[in-house]
């Protein structure tokens, strides 16, 4: 499903629903994450910049829906396109996100996904399978990316949470 473009920024060939999304890319401090490592767990993978008001606005919420469901094998992880990493740290250095902040200065992952603007969305099941698509953020999009997530959780974890 894909909402209204905020913020344009590249495109490419749209990710089929069903594909394995890969992807390896590395925090600020260095730290690299891959897809195939978050294998098992639903994630949700949010493409952003600084620069981009509307990709703003759904961090706070990717915050709380995190310790909502920190029971679940559910992971964050988003991805600023940013090319000047100083932009970067200065916007990180007041807040403190519980998930990685990754770099894809040219925006590559962004086009994979095959979106067109920022804020992209996607919801990848634990097999790594892009199950849910969403670009824009605006008065109750909260709700349906929620909606999304709680559904893959059910179908990938259907006795509850792991504790």
């Amino acid at each position: 499903l894909v909402g209204l473009a905020a913020c344009a920024h590249g495109a490419g060939e749209p990710a089929a629903m069903g594909d394995v999304v890969e992807f390896d890319l590395r925090e600020l401090s260095g730290r690299r994450v891959r897809g195939r490592d978050l294998r098992g767990r639903t994630v949700l993978l949010d493409v952003w910049a600084t620069w981009c008001e509307p990709c703003q606005r759904p961090l706070p919420f990717y915050a709380d829906l995190r310790a909502r469901l920190s029971g679940y094998r559910f992971e964050i992880v988003t991805v600023s396109i940013d090319d000047d990493a100083e932009a970067l740290v200065r916007y990180l250095r007041d807040r403190r996100f519980p998930f990685p902040v990754l770099r894809d200065p040219q925006a590559d992952l962004l086009a994979r996904l095959g979106a067109t603007g920022v804020p992209a969305t996607v919801l990848l099941d634990p097999h790594g399978r892009l199950v849910f698509r969403h670009e824009g953020f605006m008065p109750g999009d909260a709700d349906r990316i929620e909606r999304a997530v709680r559904y893959v959780l059910r179908e990938s974890e259907p006795s509850g949470p792991t504790r």
